[in-house]
């Protein structure tokens, strides 16, 4: 009697517990990103725009600068980029040199996407310049705007 007792209360223990860390990574946790990023600023953007086409858009976020970040949490982020990137199927990246002038830098990029079957037009295209800053001791590299639309 005495040991279904105990056995009920470390399965409840363990249930909380559970339930404490699913609370954790899926709510409370800090959007992942690599903020010590010492990516190129080309690798920065290669890098933003595959994780948006793989719906990793916490990863995604992880590649905006600071002022950016403060300005717009992760969940206004997510809400502005899933309903443009759920529909791509893949993504092809062209860049030019980036321009680096002291701690901004500037890319022309075209992005090739191509849709997920049923969605729409095939292929969806974007084209302009995208412009990163440069933050920290180390220098990193992190896009200052959201190209996403």
């Amino acid at each position: 009697m005495k040991r279904t007792w105990l056995v009920q209360i470390v399965l409840i223990c363990l249930l909380i517990a559970a339930i404490g860390g699913g609370v954790w990574w899926f709510v409370l946790r800090p959007a992942p990103g690599p903020r010590e990023n010492v990516t190129p600023p080309e690798g920065v953007v290669n890098n933003f725009y595959i994780a948006l086409s793989e719906g990793a858009y916490s990863q995604a976020y992880g590649y905006l600068s600071t002022p950016y970040r403060q300005a717009h949490p992760l969940g206004e982020f997510v809400d502005m980029v899933r309903p443009i990137w759920d529909d791509v199927a893949s993504i092809t990246v062209q860049m030019g040199t980036p321009v680096i002038q002291g701690d901004t830098a500037r890319v022309d990029v075209t992005l090739h996407a191509t849709l997920r079957e049923g969605v729409g037009p095939d292929r969806a295209s974007f084209q302009g310049t995208l412009r990163l800053v440069r933050e920290g001791a180390r220098g990193a590299w992190w896009l200052d705007e959201v190209p996403a639309e």
